[in-house]
């Protein structure tokens, strides 16, 4: 028998508005408490035209993701700061006057 991890998660479909502002990366965990259990909440701004089933499914793999301990949003960012640092390192300042 395969084990298998519960998740929950509420998944928010809201339509796309142009004027509200969105977490497009998802930094922040937000929950919801559902008969005194905190259940992880994801808002997904949809349009017409757009696979539901589709993003649904990602939003729920990245909660999967986020129980077994892995944060992709997190990940992503430290990778692009080591990468920003790094390149700031290799980077030699040159006077401006020597460009000229």
């Amino acid at each position: 028998m395969r084990d298998t991890k519960r998740i929950e998660l509420v998944v928010e479909l809201r339509e796309w508005n142009p004027d509200e502002e969105y977490d497009r990366l998802g930094f922040d965990d937000r929950f919801v408490r559902i008969l005194d259990v905190a259940v992880a909440v994801v808002q997904l701004p949809v349009r017409p035209g757009r696979n539901l089933a589709t993003l649904i499914e990602v939003a729920a793999r990245n909660q999967l993701l986020k129980v077994q301990g892995t944060h992709s949003a997190r990940a992503f960012r430290d990778q692009l700061h080591r990468a920003m640092e790094a390149q700031a390192e290799s980077t030699v300042d040159v006077p401006m006057d020597a460009v000229e």
